[in-house]
């Protein structure tokens, strides 16, 4: 039969799985951010070559399912916040004959934007924190060091979860204006301007 555990060992147990349970929690949240982001991107910044665009914009999004969070997220910076031409540039290559680049962006005061770029490198810095750092100097064995990491891990959900819900509000606020975008092209009078240009 199994040695009974002692008091302490029981304590240890079970602050050490609370770790495991809180660092499988956090990996979702940063996860739901992710996925919000690759979402954002298929939005915010598409070059379509109109020789080939169902193929181009099927790449595209495949380009995109590789990204990682920072890239996703220097990504989201610098064309929704900043305004910025989508990277890679759209070359004549690129675009063929009659392409198209479809971005979305934002206006923002200096100070909104600040925050928003700040909390955005926050999210990531904590991202690979919890997936490339967590280990380093922490005692399992140690029930105290369990307990500190397990709040630390506590504030860090608490800290992330108002950017996963304000890059959220972000998703469904694109969404609206490609469908608005969307409503006016294919009106029969603009619908025969877009065309007239495409084929120019």
């Amino acid at each position: 039969m199994p040695e009974p555990t002692t008091p302490d060992e029981s304590a240890l147990e079970d602050a050490y799985n609370d770790v495991l349970r809180k660092i499988g929690r956090n990996l979702v949240c940063f996860q739901m951010a992710e996925q919000i982001l690759k979402e954002i991107a298929k939005l915010i910044g598409t070059t379509i070559s109109m020789d080939n665009a169902a193929e181009s914009l099927a790449n595209e999004q495949k380009r995109v399912a590789k990204m990682t969070l920072g890239s996703l997220s220097t990504r989201f910076t610098d064309i929704y916040l900043l305004g910025k031409e989508p990277n890679p540039p759209a070359t004549p290559e690129r675009l063929g004959k009659g392409g198209m680049i479809l971005t979305v962006s934002i206006e923002n005061d200096p100070e909104t934007l600040a925050k928003r770029r700040e909390s955005l490198e926050f999210l990531v810095n904590e991202r690979n924190w919890l997936v490339h750092h967590l280990l380093d100097g922490f005692d399992r064995d140690c029930l105290q060091a369990c307990r500190e990491m397990a709040e630390r891990l506590d504030l860090q959900r608490e800290a992330i979860l108002p950017e996963i819900e304000e890059l959220r509000s972000d998703y469904l606020n694109i969404h609206e204006s490609r469908r608005m975008l969307r409503a006016q092209i294919i009106k029969p009078e603009n619908r025969a301007r877009f065309l007239a240009h495409l084929n120019s």
